[in-house]
């Protein structure tokens, strides 16, 4: 699972409806809307946050959600200024960026009509269910970061133990399909181990056929495009990954695209190192590099 930079659309289903009467265009544009990062009384804080860091939006966000790329640009920024220190000041970021995530995708419909037919599917994701767990995953250094800060202050001796073991013997497979042995080690009987600060490629990827998902990771068969997936929920315009990107630079903060296992041991091994932002060589041994 990778970000894909720019793109605008998801295979599969091509839009959800409120209402069966509601045009599908004007639907999903109002249910956008109503989802996204509401105003508030610290809109001018914010403006002059974005002066502060000299923001300079992304031109890959489309008009329609310009406004609130910049509102969510400056939401991260200002949990970042909010901190005294360095590695703190990112993993606040990455926090409040997964807040917000978290908080659109809630007011999302979870009910989904597929286009010019009258079938309704749901999302088929469950607690315990781990298939795409086998998948590589993308992140940036600032989710390294913070999810090794999260493991430092929040498992037990015995628990970073038994991760380091399963560290040293993961490889990051060759395909997004992953392999029947690219369980991620985070993954403990079925459950995400960092569940609440987990990667925002993680975060956005979900399923409306679980049949699907069985076929692609564990009978490694058919496409992932066969993985029916909502594009609203998996940032339709680009406006999470595209304002991460924006505010973390902004920040002089390397955004390139990592493998999350190689980045996360790098992280943990320097837990709260201010030189892990100190220069672009930090990561990498962890740099993704795709044939796409």
């Amino acid at each position: 699972m990778r970000r894909e930079r720019g793109q605008t659309a998801a295979k599969g289903v091509t839009f959800f409806t409120v209402s069966p009467t509601t045009p599908p265009t004007s639907a999903s544009a109002a249910a956008y809307h109503a989802a996204m990062v509401s105003p508030d009384p610290q809109a001018l804080a914010r403006q002059r946050l974005l002066g502060k860091y000299r923001v300079v939006a992304s031109p890959h966000v489309p008009p329609l959600a310009a406004a609130d790329h910049l509102n969510l640009v400056a939401v991260i920024l200002l949990a970042f200024d909010g901190q005294a220190l360095r590695t703190a000041g990112v993993s606040a970021a990455c926090a409040e960026l997964c807040r917000q995530y978290d908080r659109y995708a809630a007011r999302l419909p979870q009910e989904i009509a597929v286009a010019d037919t009258h079938v309704r599917l749901r999302i088929a994701c469950t607690a315990g269910c781990s298939h795409c767990c086998l998948a590589p995953v993308t992140v940036i250094a600032p989710e390294a970061v913070a999810i090794a800060e999260y493991i430092d202050t929040t498992f037990s001796a015995e628990q970073k133990l038994a991760l380091a073991l399963r560290l040293a013997s993961y490889h990051v497979p060759p395909d997004e399909r992953g392999a029947p042995d690219s369980m991620c080690p985070l993954n403990v009987e079925g459950l995400c181990s960092v569940y609440e600060v987990r990667p925002f490629n993680c975060r956005r990827f979900h399923s409306l056929d679980l049949q699907a998902c069985l076929r692609f990771f564990r009978a490694r068969t058919g496409d992932l495009a066969e993985v029916l997936q909502e594009p609203y929920r998996m940032d339709r315009f680009g406006v999470f990954w595209h304002s991460a990107d924006v505010a973390f630079t902004a920040l002089g903060i390397d955004t390139r695209d990592l493998d999350f296992i190689p980045a996360l041991t790098i992280a943990i091994a320097e837990p709260g190192a201010e030189q892990l932002f100190a220069s672009d060589s930090a990561f990498a041994a962890a740099a993704h590099y795709s044939d796409e």
